[in-house]
């Protein structure tokens, strides 16, 4: 399942997460969003992955300490004995040690067992600066911002004014259940203005993948499986 929690979802949400469900063949309880009343996490099955998209840091996902979305979580269903495969933040930092925080995927996992969730559960965060999905739904960890590209003024000349106004019209849409997350999706997505936009994010991006193998860290080293 893969589990929005912004208010506003912007156009690389869309993007993100749109990518992602092409790459697992979306199924009817796929994508969810925290604020819906629909969404169930009790459902999840043994071998489901629960993917959170979000903004992120080490410091917080989503303006949420761990405490607050581990709470969240529970609250939607997440609570001990809920067998799933495990949680992936895609989120930017959560994966990282910043000044005398570990990263937030090991304080989630902690959060979860106090405020009784899954006592065993097992929480992926990704240690770069910054998080990227590709259009297969493969997620990376890279160490360079967006903004930090030497080439970024290139991007906001050509792309900039197109990205901005379609970020904002994603941002309006009204997105209640998953069939209006779709069908905004491919709305947006489709214009030849965003698709062009997000191919020179693609290439660019490329550049600044971390080793795949150093790009993503559990909460409990002893705890991992292969996809």
């Amino acid at each position: 399942m893969i589990l929005l929690l912004a208010k506003q979802i912007d156009l690389g949400r869309y993007n993100e997460v749109l990518n992602l469900a092409n790459r697992f063949q979306v199924r009817l309880e796929m994508i969810a969003h925290i604020d819906w009343a629909t969404t169930d996490l009790s459902a999840l099955k043994p071998s489901e992955t629960l993917y959170i998209s979000a903004h992120g840091s080490n410091s917080d996902v989503e303006g949420r300490a761990p405490d607050k979305l581990a709470e969240e979580l529970v609250g939607k269903g997440l609570k001990d004995g809920v067998a799933f495969k495990k949680l992936k933040l895609m989120s930017c930092g959560s994966g990282i040690t910043a000044g005398s925080n570990v990263p937030y995927c090991q304080r989630l996992a902690a959060a979860l067992a106090n405020k009784k969730g899954p006592k065993n559960a097992v929480v992926v965060g990704f240690d770069g600066a910054t998080t990227v999905c590709d259009q297969g739904g493969k997620i990376y960890a890279k160490d360079t911002k967006v903004s930090a590209y030497p080439n970024w003024g290139d991007f906001q000349t050509k792309h900039g004014a197109d990205y901005a106004l379609w970020n904002q019209k994603a941002k309006s849409l009204p997105c209640g259940h998953q069939a209006e997350f779709l069908n905004n999706a491919r709305l947006l997505l489709g214009t030849p203005e965003v698709k062009a936009a997000f191919e020179w994010l693609y290439k660019e991006n490329a550049a600044y993948v971390k080793d795949r193998k150093a790009g993503k860290t559990y909460a409990d080293q002893g705890k991992s499986w292969k996809k």
